[in-house]
């Protein structure tokens, strides 16, 4: 069953731990843009894309959120909880520098947990 809108936005809130200015700090940074899949005709990888999109809606929403809004927090908590899943199969020691962890960066979730 799917969540609806109330549980998305909960989630949203719950998951997103950096700050609209951390995510735009880190979104300016090589290693932001340098981390994930850029599809065909992009110019952009898709975390990065969403992660201004998460930034954007951060600063200027007005706690009024309409399909597009709950769409984009629904594909974020999706991501992260799927992505952070990932953790234990990590191969690297170094997990702070790693693209796994530039791409939760770059979703707005900088803990490691």
């Amino acid at each position: 069953m799917p969540l609806t809108p109330t549980q998305v936005i909960y989630l949203f809130h719950s998951l997103i731990n950096l700050s609209p200015d951390e995510l735009a700090d880190w979104l300016d940074t090589e290693d932001s843009w340098n981390t994930g899949q850029i599809l065909p005709g992009e110019t952009e990888a898709t975390g990065h894309k969403a992660g201004r999109e998460i930034e954007d809606m951060m600063r200027n929403g007005k706690g009024e959120f309409g399909e597009k809004e709950i769409a984009l927090m629904r594909r974020t908590v999706s991501f992260i909880k799927r992505h952070g899943a990932q953790k234990e199969r990590m191969q690297t020691k170094n997990i702070e520098n790693s693209r796994w962890r530039h791409s939760l960066l770059n979703w707005g979730h900088g803990k490691i947990t």
